[in-house]
Formats: structure tokens, sequence, C-alpha cells
């Protein structure tokens, strides 16, 4: 775990996701890394290996195995609900608690309180998060003229079958929301851990349709999670930076990378990543 409560909401992390196309390719390590003097700001980037070739790691744009796209989308967005591998089971994320009609086919969420979408150089919310945004989410993703629908997170919805499953969304006020499914399905909670079903900001896509630059959406994405985007990698996987939100609801930076993948925390500008 990647604590934050130790950094000030003055200290800036930037966080570089390597993705390393070389195959059984390690990430080297550092002979001599300079420990900071007393009292100095660390200011550290992690880098991540892959011994695989990836196409990117914009949030929801890019796909491979190992997919990468994870890597970002885990760390920007929170989804309803989250998988916790150390339990192996479905525990709470923006949602605190959910209740299940007798027949299994309708889902309520109560929501988390006082959460806040990220803020950026270009952008600051108004608004909480709250049930129009995980409605806007759903939206995209059921609607094929949807301004924001995005084709990877349309194919992981399609291919979980919730186009025939889920027959509504909608809320009860600001904090519940409900899921109206047609048929009983026990899996229904596991799929909404999944990537494609991470909460994007209603505000920030109006915003961004109204300001004329719709593609900002996706570029240079805004969501509820610990990392924030702060410099697109425009195709390079490797350019991506990404600051600790200050703003997080929760307490700590979940690593979630697989264990077989080499991980350390070096200096700036080591092996060329600035």
């Amino acid at each position: 775990m990647i604590n934050t409560k130790g950094y000030g909401k003055g200290a800036v992390v930037l966080v570089a996701i390597g993705v390393i196309a070389y195959a059984s390719t390690l990430v080297q390590k550092d002979p001599a890394p300079l420990a900071p003097k007393p009292g100095e700001a660390v200011v550290a980037e992690a880098v991540k290996g892959f011994s695989v070739s990836a196409e990117g790691i914009a949030p929801a744009m890019f796909a491979s195995a190992p997919d990468p796209r994870g890597v970002s989308v885990r760390h920007v967005f929170d989804r309803l609900v989250e998988y916790d591998r150390r339990s192996d089971r479905i525990v709470a994320g923006l949602a605190t608690r959910w209740e299940v009609s007798e027949d299994g086919r309708s889902y309520t969420f109560y929501l988390r309180k006082n959460v806040v979408f990220q803020t950026t150089p270009t952008y600051r919310p108004e608004h909480a998060f709250s049930a129009r945004d995980v409605i806007f989410t759903f939206a995209r993703l059921m609607k094929d003229d949807h301004t924001y629908r995005n084709a990877r997170d349309s194919e992981d919805y399609r291919k979980v079958g919730f186009p025939e499953l889920l027959a509504s969304v909608g809320s009860d006020g600001p904090e519940k929301v409900t899921f109206e499914l047609s048929v009983a399905y026990p899996k229904f909670l596991g799929n909404l851990a999944m990537d494609f079903a991470s909460i994007r900001s209603e505000e920030y896509g109006e915003r961004m349709t109204a300001a004329g630059t719709p593609q900002q959406f996706s570029e240079m994405p805004v969501g509820t999670g610990p990392l924030i985007p702060v410099v697109s990698g425009k195709g390079d996987a490797r350019a991506w930076r990404y600051a600790v939100n200050p703003d997080y609801w929760g307490d700590a930076i979940p690593t979630e990378q697989p264990k077989e993948l080499p991980r350390q925390v070096i200096p700036p500008s080591t092996y060329g990543i600035d």
C-alpha cells in the first residue's frame, strides 16, 4: 500500500507508469539511489514493467495482455463496488452498501457522501459525486448514440451480457441508485467491479461539450480515484504523468500490481524517464 497521508496537499508526487515492450525485460535496479536530505520533499516516480508490448495506458482507451489499461483505470477511477484480491470478495467502493430484492432482479446502492471528482489545471468540479454520475456512466454504455460512448468500454459491457440483462438505472435522490435487471443474475456485483463500470463525471462531460472539446473527456480523464492524470501521453505509453489526489476519499493507494512484475520507486529522470 502507498500511504497518501504522509504527503501534504502542497506536495506533488508524479507517477509514471512505464510499459516495457521487450519480452522478459526487467526494470533495472539503481545501484545507488539518492536518499532525500532531512526535511527535503520526496518526489518520486513509480515504474511498472510489462513483459509484452502494449498499445498504451490512457484510461479506458487501450488493452493488451496483461492489460496495462488497468494500471491507470484502477487508480484514476473508482467503481460502485471493488474486487478485493486479498479476501476474494466484493467490497464497498463508491457505494457504501447495497440491497438485493428477494427475486434477485433489483439492486439498490447507497452512495458514499462527500466524494468529489478530481481537480485538474483545466477543470474544477462544482458538484460532488452523486447518483447523476452513476446514471450518466451507464447511459454512455447503454446508448449507442451517446456523446461519450466509448467503443472499448461498450464492448466489455456487451461481452458480459449487460445489454440484455440491464433493464434500467434510476435514482431516488442524490445518494441512492437502483439497477433493474431482466432476470436474476448472481454475478452482477462482480461485473460492476470491472473497469468498464468505472464511474465518470456527468458535470465534466457537460463542461467539455459546452467548451467544444469533447475529446478531452477521454484524452485527459477525470475520476474520483487516488491518482490524477496531469500530463497526457499523446500516444507514448511512457509519457503519462499522474499526481496524488489531495481530495481522495480513501486512506491509501492500492498498488494492485501482479506479483510477478518487478517494482521499485526511483528518483526522477532515472533511466531517461522524466
